[in-house]
C-alpha cells in the first residue's frame, strides 16, 4: 500500500474519524468548562491555564487526524 501524502488544506477539510470527532468535542468541552470554572474563581489559575491546553491541544491534533481512501483527489498527479 503506497503512503498518500496529503496537503494541510485536505487534512483540514477532510473527514475525520468518529474517534476523533469525539476526542474533539471532550477537548472543546473541557477547555469551555476550565474557562467556564476558571472565571468563577472555583479552580486555581494554573489549573485552568492547564485544562485549557490540554483541551485545546486535543482538539487541534484530532482536526488533523482524516480518513484515508483509495479514491484521492491527487490521484490522476
Amino acid at each position: 500500500m503506497a503512503e498518500t501524502k496529503l496537503t494541510l488544506w485536505q487534512r483540514i477539510v477532510g473527514e475525520t474519524p468518529a474517534f476523533f470527532k469525539r476526542v474533539q468535542t471532550i477537548g472543546i468541552s473541557i477547555g469551555g468548562l476550565a474557562t467556564t470554572l476558571g472565571t468563577l474563581h472555583i479552580l486555581p489559575p494554573a489549573l485552568t491555564g492547564i485544562l485549557v491546553a490540554v483541551g485545546a491541544t486535543a482538539t487541534a491534533i484530532s482536526q488533523f487526524a482524516v480518513k484515508v481512501t483509495g479514491d484521492s483527489p491527487d490521484a490522476s498527479k
